[in-house]
């Protein structure tokens, strides 16, 4: 069973997310706002945290920060209503929820329960030197298409090729894989796909990986605003001979 850790003050906002949790199968664990939230995610106690930002901004900000720095793939929620901004664009998977719309809890949670697996699941973290075949990331919310260009690579570059169909699947994929290339839909179901483009390129540890994004509801002039968080753009449906041009283009120039 997936849980939430729920950081809040409010016994209101706890009963009430504990009754959301039990109609879709979460477990709701109650937290204080302390360090300890930090820990507990490190140890995979928990699939998810909502932190209510209205009880004590000062104590949140600082434990948000630290949760953030430390696990940035880890999905966070916020309970907020303009007392503090979330966390800058890039810096990790985050979703915010008004507290007069707590009922948005509901279907936040069933598309992390679709898209993710448990924290315990969550793959080590692989030496980037005992694997020296070039690393393929894909992240795409066709399921098929996505099974395909994996197959492909797979079969035809023997690559090391990850898939995900969502950007908290990516996320939690990210915890223990470096791509060189990444493959990602810019319109993904559960968050705009220049998130996670914006969180590989801001994060030292992908500092290197060369990103693709691709889309099926904008063309490359509509892209055009978003440059820095994308080395090429490819519009769907896609070449496969282009996209496997593009993806051995930036393998050969490392």
């Amino acid at each position: 069973m997936s849980r939430l850790l729920i950081c809040s003050e409010s016994e209101t906002i706890l009963a009430r997310v504990e009754r959301i949790c039990s109609s879709i199968g979460w477990d709701a664990e109650r937290s204080g706002f302390d360090l300890s939230v930090h820990k507990r995610i490190a140890a995979k106690e928990a699939d998810a945290v909502l932190f209510d930002l209205s009880i004590d901004p000062d104590s949140a900000e600082r434990v948000v920060k630290t949760v953030t720095d430390a696990l940035p793939f880890f999905p966070l929620l916020f309970l907020y209503s303009g007392v503090l901004p979330t966390p800058a664009e890039g810096t990790g998977f985050v979703y915010s929820i008004a507290p007069e719309r707590l009922d948005q809890l509901e279907h936040v949670l069933i598309s992390l329960s679709c898209a993710g697996f448990p924290a315990s699941e969550i793959p080590p973290w692989r030496d980037d030197v005992q694997t020296p075949v070039p690393r393929v990331l894909i992240v795409d919310d066709d399921s098929n298409l996505a099974y395909e260009l994996g197959h492909l690579l797979r079969a035809v570059e023997q690559y090391d090729v990850e898939v995900a169909n969502s950007g908290f699947e990516a996320g939690a994929l990210l915890h223990g894989f470096k791509p060189d290339v990444a493959i990602i839909d810019i319109s993904l179901g559960d968050m705009d796909g220049r998130e996670v483009c914006t969180f590989l390129r801001t994060h030292e540890r992908f500092r290197d990986t060369k990103i693709i994004a691709v889309s099926g509801y904008y063309q490359p002039d509509e892209a055009e605003d978003a440059p820095a968080c994308f080395d090429s753009f490819m519009p769907k449906p896609l070449s496969v001979q282009d996209l496997l041009g593009h993806v051995r283009a930036f393998l050969s120039a490392e």
